[in-house]
């Protein structure tokens, strides 16, 4: 696995807070420790010939992240068997947004876990996803407030077209202690032909009294 440390003084010598991070076939697994204070935005670039992407992101105190999450490249004409797993830890004042653009190709697997390990800290998700005739593809969010005082948004829209099927899953947990935390998710999916098929689970696992959340879905 690839190990990226960014420090204040790597984003300084730099110019620019902004990083490609390039998956290829020979190095699909990549660490990342975003230090203290550090401001970056990172964007994922998956060449064609990977099958399977790790990313692991560790987000130290009052770091602030912003991640798009390009998916598979343009040159990528085939990505029924692709899957991508992205786990983010934040500490405490941390900051995480992941944005997934509307892309004509949807990876087979999507999972994206958060972990909220210091508080308090705050997480966005946002994606868009357009499945192609014929599409299959799994998009699964997992949100674990371990800490209080924590604060995750996940706002996703997804588009079925002829035969595809899309299962959507959004896992939050709030643990005991994890007092004051708010957890609010959302999806939106619309089928363009009778032939496709969209599933969407939100799914909270609440194991404390004072906290907020919310959860919706509408196809």
């Amino acid at each position: 696995m690839r190990e990226i440390i960014i420090s204040k003084q790597d984003v300084e010598k730099s110019a620019g807070a902004d990083i490609e991070l390039i998956f290829s076939q020979n190095d699909s697994d990549i660490s990342i420790e975003v230090q203290e204070g550090v401001m970056v935005t990172l964007r994922e670039a998956i060449r064609a010939d990977v099958a399977a992407a790790q990313i692991l992101i560790r987000i130290n105190k009052g770091a602030r992240v912003v991640y798009t999450c390009a998916g598979p490249s343009s040159e990528a004409n085939d990505t029924s068997s692709l899957s991508i797993q992205r786990t983010v830890s934040i500490s405490q004042s941390g900051f995480f947004r992941c944005v997934q653009p509307s892309a004509q190709r949807t990876a087979a697997v999507d999972h994206s876990h958060v972990i909220f390990a210091e508080d308090p800290a705050q997480a966005q998700g946002y994606a868009a996803s357009f499945l192609s005739k014929g599409a299959v593809a799994e998009l699964r969010y997992t949100i674990d407030h371990l800490a209080p005082q924590t604060v995750s948004l996940i706002e996703s829209r997804s588009v079925g077209s002829e035969h595809s099927s899309l299962d959507y899953l959004a896992h939050i947990f709030i643990k005991e202690s994890a007092r004051g935390s708010h957890a609010t998710q959302h999806h939106s999916a619309l089928l363009l032909s009778n032939f496709a098929s969209i599933t969407a689970v939100p799914e909270l696992d609440i194991c404390e009294k004072d906290v907020s959340c919310t959860h919706g879905v509408a196809i």
